[in-house]
């Protein structure tokens, strides 16, 4: 091989040495601002948050407070609630059809939500004095201890006394209770006629 052809060779072979090595410079350069440009859309304004690394934000529930007394003028979500269990126009502010609703119910001005369900109902069909009452309830009517007060009047330490069997003769309306929840009776025991105290809803009327 003379001397023209070896040169001729050296200088193909540094030619692709030359093409390698720019295009080992371009793909570097191409990958680098592929990675640059990844990184900042990703932390631009309005991407996807990563569960793993951002907390996504949460709506806490609204608090319902049922200890808290409602009376005329309280409005909230708890007004609203009350509201909704009276089965009245539910706006959230307790005025003057509230309360009248309230006092015709449960025969009181305030109350909270949690004392809302423990109060009897008022009965509005009240027993006279003289009416004879029997249970009817299949578990039996409770009749609860009459103390009598310094003043004659009586109260009752809810300590049951006797409990009539369903269908059977519980007493004599004595007096009712202001709202009509309970009665004083007259009934019979071994030893004479008593006084004690039943619930409205715990008797009726029979002749």
């Amino acid at each position: 091989m003379n001397q023209t052809t070896t040169q001729k060779k050296k200088e193909k072979d540094n030619t692709l040495l030359y093409a390698g090595v720019f295009l080992l410079l371009g793909f570097g350069a191409y990958a680098y601002n592929n990675s640059n440009k990844k990184t900042t859309s990703d932390s631009a304004e309005g991407s996807i948050p990563n569960p793993d690394i951002e907390p996504i934000a949460t709506t806490k529930p609204i608090a319902i407070y049922v200890t808290k007394v409602l009376k005329m003028g309280s409005q909230g979500l708890e007004v609203t609630k009350l509201q909704g269990l009276m089965k009245i126009t539910a706006d959230g502010f307790f005025g003057p059809q509230t309360e009248a609703m309230l006092f015709r119910l449960k025969g009181v001005k305030q109350v909270s939500l949690d004392q809302y369900g423990k109060l009897p109902n008022v009965n509005r069909n009240v027993y006279p004095a003289g009416t004879k009452l029997q249970s009817p309830l299949s578990a039996g009517t409770p009749i609860y201890d009459a103390v009598t007060k310094a003043d004659g009047s009586y109260y009752s330490n809810q300590i049951v006394e006797k409990t009539v069997d369903y269908g059977q003769a519980v007493g004599t309306v004595r007096t009712s209770s202001e709202l009509g929840n309970w009665y004083t009776i007259y009934y019979d025991t071994f030893w004479g006629q008593k006084i004690g105290f039943v619930k409205a809803a715990d008797v009726q009327s029979y002749k």
